[in-house]
């Protein structure tokens, strides 16, 4: 028989433990909602519907395989962009401890009617067969072509590296990450540098500061695309990657690990579980010049 003492003890113990691994299925809310219809490409599981507020507006099926070439197409843009930046070393939101603890083995896609092209969410969330999942939003609406799955998905690889939210680091990266997918990814710069003040205040224009950080350095060569991916076709046979050559994915790749170690710091000084910082914290304006003297500190290497 275990007396009291020492089962209080085992208790105290495996708390901690319960609670760094807090990322058990256990630990996702359920999603708000899931679709009738479904497509699944690699980790890739994209639901929609063809009638009701969600109907895909955009049904044309020229393959005819009874699966929108809407739907094929946003796979193939998702499933070549994961494929190209693991390529290039990037870990798989999937492969993360973030996500990788919550046993997280598929990325849902759900075409829905809503405000915007796209929305990806940091929280893993638990869909109707009680596993982990991770969450993409793409409009119903969305046109062929539009290359917000791909900087919705690396909006995933973001937080599976670190926990701040600050949109000049969020969007503006998510811009260079197209850059892959368009034709001008050789080009130096987009749009004109300016004071630390005003890029902390930027969005998806901070894509400048991503940009010509990826040019520099030694870390800023251009990268041949991999064969494995360079001849990914949509369904119509157009290219997906509009370009053979990438400008500087070391670089932001090593930004990423700046900021994960960062966020570990900064969990530790605020003891707060890494993996679930608070919304509010984790959009702090507090957090702007550290994150960029900790991206600037690697950036000469």
């Amino acid at each position: 028989m275990i007396s009291r003492r020492f089962l209080k003890i085992g208790v105290a113990c495996l708390l901690p433990l319960l609670a760094n691994s807090a990322f058990a299925s256990s630990s996702c809310r359920k999603l708000p909602q899931e679709l009738s219809k479904e497509y699944r490409r690699g980790s890739f599981l994209l639901q929609y519907e063809l009638t009701g507020a969600n109907a895909l507006a955009d049904t044309v099926d020229i393959n005819k395989n009874k699966i929108p070439d809407l739907v094929e197409d946003v796979a193939i843009q998702l499933e070549t962009t994961r494929a190209l930046f693991t390529s290039f070393n990037f870990i798989d939101p999937l492969k993360q401890p973030r996500y990788k603890s919550q046993d997280s083995e598929l990325v849902l896609v759900q075409f829905l009617d809503m405000t915007g092209n796209g929305l990806a969410f940091d929280d893993a969330q638990q869909n109707r067969q009680g596993d982990c999942v991770l969450l993409i939003n793409l409009s119903n609406k969305l046109s062929a072509r539009n290359l917000s799955p791909a900087h919705e998905w690396f909006h995933l690889v973001q937080y599976g590296y670190t926990p701040f939210k600050r949109a000049w680091f969020l969007e503006g990266m998510a811009r260079w990450a197209e850059s892959a997918l368009r034709k001008e990814s050789t080009k130096a710069s987009f749009g004109s540098p300016v004071q630390d003040s005003e890029l902390f205040s930027q969005s998806y224009e901070a894509q400048w500061y991503w940009v010509n950080y990826a040019s520099a350095g030694k870390g800023g060569s251009q990268q041949a695309f991999p064969s494995a991916v360079r001849n990914a076709r949509y369904v119509n046979g157009d290219s997906v990657l509009q370009d053979d050559v990438f400008v500087g994915p070391a670089r932001i790749r090593a930004a990423l690990e700046a900021l994960g170690r960062l966020g570990e710091q900064e969990s530790t000084r605020r003891k707060l579980n890494p993996y679930a910082w608070p919304e509010t914290t984790q959009r702090l304006a507090e957090h702007d010049e550290p994150m960029k003297q900790a991206v600037e500190n690697i950036g000469s290497k």
